[in-house]
């Protein structure tokens, strides 16, 4: 548990994670995290409590994970938001230097600002030299306002991309 007093804020947090193996290169994660802010002079409060819980493995030359996210916000602040987001991915490597990765992400957000986000990417890792790689992928997303009285925000973007990645593990 985390005490945080700012000039305007007192923020009370609880953090706790568990990472469980599965065995074989397979494992389950999980976290629940929960904050409470009072506004100092307002009467205006935030409560926020978000879990994430995630099963990955690498069987061999692939590699996949399955997540899950919620936050549920609380207080009476107009901008009160929650969301569930669900997400997958899948990897092949081909040889040590190439893997060929899709991914996938859904979610929606209700309270302030509504709206549902898809987003799907396929993508290409080609390693030039230790720990950096030439990534090629396409990438699609679309973000759908939920609240007829907002008209702008959403959109549908797609493309190629070509990147140079650093990796710093």
């Amino acid at each position: 548990s985390v005490l945080s007093i700012t000039s305007t804020s007192e923020t009370t947090a609880f953090v706790t994670g568990l990472h469980w193996d599965l065995g074989g290169t397979h494992a389950l994660d999980f976290s629940l995290d929960q904050s409470r802010t009072r506004f100092v002079g307002s009467a205006f409060a935030s409560d926020a409590l978000t879990m994430y819980g995630a099963l990955s493995g690498s069987p061999g030359r692939w590699s996949y994970r399955l997540g899950a996210s919620v936050l549920a916000s609380g207080g009476n602040s107009q901008f009160k938001q929650d969301n569930a987001t669900f997400d997958a991915s899948l990897a092949y490597r081909l040889d040590p230097r190439q893997r060929l990765r899709l991914a996938l992400q859904t979610g929606r957000t209700q309270g302030y600002l509504p709206q549902d986000d898809a987003f799907f990417t396929l993508s290409h890792d080609y390693q030039i030299y230790k720990n950096v790689a030439l990534v090629t992928s396409y990438r699609w997303r679309n973000v759908r306002n939920l609240d007829p009285l907002v008209t702008s925000g959403a959109y549908r973007s797609s493309g190629f991309d070509l990147e140079l990645a650093f990796n710093f593990r």
